[in-house]
């Protein structure tokens, strides 16, 4: 064989491997990437479509309608929202609770032919548990910038912070500090919003299959009857957080809202011919995403360490993985506290663990065992930091396989042990999670997750743990989603 044989990159047997050299791409020079047929793009604005002010009391649903040209392909994988939130209440030193998205309970997107395509409840907080574990540090500036959150993970304010940062042992991934008292304390200035009237423009990624699809795909906007993002306004108590409870209700209201992504239109090589045909052969197109389904349960009052089950009902063809939030009832409605950013996996100072039932499979096979603590910084001996007694190496680690950032060198994330480790009053930042994949998920192949609708299979949380008061949990299942346009111009979805 050539070695200036572009076209073999592969060899399929031992004894052709033996026998076969081959350079480098580095001195390929043969191997020049194709041309790109004729086309143009441009950046769209789609605006709210049933008005432009909206609170999150009288008028909380934004409806988005994103429509384009025939022959148009939306870029939804580089696709934002741009948000105006105006502070309209009375206290001093309001923020959003991790990031704009704070603002937004419920996405869905709905097809103009009234199928729901995807729907995440209590998408605030996925958005933020997401940030929290998927965001590399470098990142923060950039997120500062676009999305409220905090600048970087020094302890000194810079100039320009829209927020605090605050000490070593705690990352703040929402604005500002927290004390063991679980108040929010601010330096001046730093908040977002000094007092009522104040407002700032940010910008923030859509979490959803339909739209960040795996492969990158464009999606037909043009050969469609298009879709609509609809948002529901999330309560002002959940949204914002005062600083240490300041006087006055927390209320906001977003002054204007629009989805901006880029529209691209393929106009060479008799594409558009191509495409109709393409259309009408195969009866239309499909790709691949991967969207999330919310479960909540809840305790009544304090529980007990004994072994417990939550059911989880959950129907797909591909239930990839789960991840579980404990948070205190209480918390989630008091506005003086960041309910969405903090989390906890139970009281401190005792050892528990947790399983997930899938039909009659408990995984992992054996319990997952850890010890929260409740102090807000690991033990110092002899000015040494130490770990010793908490015993979360193994459930850190399933959670970020679940989020599969497991023995990802090239990211990182906000989360280090002692937050993973603290209870909620104390900067906790811990979940639950597993993975229930077969493959790797860029083994190039889709629906790799179980497959709970065909045999209805019950799934369930069991976790053996206490907690000190009535609490909620949030279940998150990321599944992979199939998504349709037929040549009539409809979009479906099979999941």
């Amino acid at each position: 064989m050539s070695q200036f044989a572009p076209e073999k990159q592969f060899v399929s047997s031992q004894a052709e491997y033996m026998t076969t050299s081959a350079l480098p791409n580095a001195v390929k020079y043969s191997q020049l990437m194709p041309r790109a047929t004729s086309g143009r793009g441009s950046m769209r604005r789609f605006q709210s479509s049933n008005g432009t002010v909206f609170n999150p009391t009288t008028n909380n649903i934004i409806r988005i309608d994103v429509t384009g040209d025939k022959y148009s392909f939306l870029d939804s994988v580089h696709g934002f929202l741009e948000i105006q939130i105006q502070n309209t209440g009375g206290g001093v030193g309001t923020q959003v609770d991790g990031g704009c998205w704070a603002i937004i309970d419920t996405m869905r997107i709905e097809s103009n032919t009234g199928i729901e395509l995807e729907r995440i409840n209590n998408y605030n907080l996925l958005h933020t548990k997401l940030f929290q574990y998927q965001t590399p540090p470098s990142h923060l500036p950039i997120s500062n910038a676009t999305s409220g959150t905090v600048n970087s993970l020094s302890n000194t304010r810079r100039a320009g912070d829209l927020v605090v940062p605050c000490g070593n042992q705690y990352l703040n991934t929402q604005n500002g500090t927290i004390g063991a008292a679980a108040t929010l304390s601010l330096r001046a200035g730093s908040a977002i919003f000094v007092g009522a009237g104040d407002n700032i423009t940010l910008t923030m990624p859509l979490i959803s299959g339909f739209l960040a699809n795996n492969n990158s795909k464009y999606i037909p906007l043009g050969s469609s009857s298009g879709f609509t993002i609809e948002l529901t306004l999330a309560t002002a108590a959940t949204a914002l957080v005062q600083d240490g409870g300041a006087a006055g209700a927390n209320a906001y209201t977003v002054q204007s809202i629009s989805y901006n992504a880029p529209i691209v239109y393929i106009t060479g090589n008799e594409f558009q011919t191509n495409w109709v045909n393409l259309l009408n052969s195969t009866g239309g197109v499909a790709w691949s995403g991967t969207t999330y389904a919310n479960h909540v349960t809840a305790t009544t009052g304090a529980t007990g360490a004994g072994a417990q089950s939550y059911p989880i009902n959950e129907r797909c063809r591909s239930l990839n993985s789960i991840f579980t939030i404990i948070r205190t009832t209480a918390n989630t409605t008091n506005q003086a506290v960041p309910s969405l950013s903090r989390s906890q996996m139970g009281t401190a100072g005792a050892a528990y663990a947790y399983q997930y039932r899938v039909g009659d499979l408990l995984l992992p096979p054996s319990t997952v065992g850890y010890t929260p603590i409740a102090s807000g910084d690991p033990a110092t001996v002899a000015n040494l930091i130490v770990y010793s007694g908490q015993n979360m190496a193994k459930a850190y680690s399933e959670v970020l396989k679940a989020l599969g950032m497991l023995h990802s060198t090239s990211s990182g994330n906000l989360v280090n042990l002692s937050q993973y480790a603290n209870v909620e009053a104390t900067q906790g930042l811990g979940m639950f999670g597993i993975d229930l994949e077969a493959y790797l998920s860029d083994s190039g192949i889709s629906e790799s997750g179980i497959d709970t609708a065909s045999n209805a299979m019950q799934v369930s949380f069991e976790p053996t743990c206490a907690t000190a008061a009535a609490s909620r949990m949030d279940h998150f299942c990321m599944k992979t989603a199939i998504y349709h346009l037929s040549s009539d111009g409809s979009f479906s979805v099979s999941q």
